[in-house]
Order: C-alpha cells, then structure tokens, then sequence
C-alpha cells in the first residue's frame, strides 16, 4: 500500500522490517513486494536478489517472474 502511494522509501523499510522478522512473512510474498519496491527506487541489483529468492520459493507465480525479468 506504501509502494502504491508513492512511498517507497517507507514501504521498503516495512517489508525489511517484515523479512528480518520472519523469513517467510505472507508465504514468501514479502520477498516479491521487496523485489518490486526495490525496483520503484531504481536499485535492480537488489531487486533481482530477492527476487531470486522468491521465484525458487514460489515458481508457480507469473508475477515473481515478470518482477525478475524486469530487474535482470
């Protein structure tokens, strides 16, 4: 919600936040809103890191993938 109001400095820290607290917050979905929200501040390396983490968790999920491709 943070990413989608134009906060993504914010909606980074809270999905951090998310991760460092439980790995597999939202059945891994907190890696792919990272991945995205890395992308809306322009930072692909980060995006693509875990992202890759993501899509090995979840490779049924076209979004993951398409989130990837863009990083790469």
């Amino acid at each position: 919600a943070l990413r989608e109001l134009g906060k993504v400095d914010a909606s980074v820290e809270a999905l951090q936040r998310a991760a460092k607290h439980n790995d597999q917050a939202a059945a891994n979905e907190v890696w792919r809103d990272l991945g995205a929200a890395y992308l809306a501040q322009h930072k692909p390396e980060s995006a693509a890191e875990v992202l890759h983490k993501y899509v090995a968790r979840r490779e049924y999920d076209p979004e993951g993938f398409l989130l990837l491709g863009q990083a790469l």
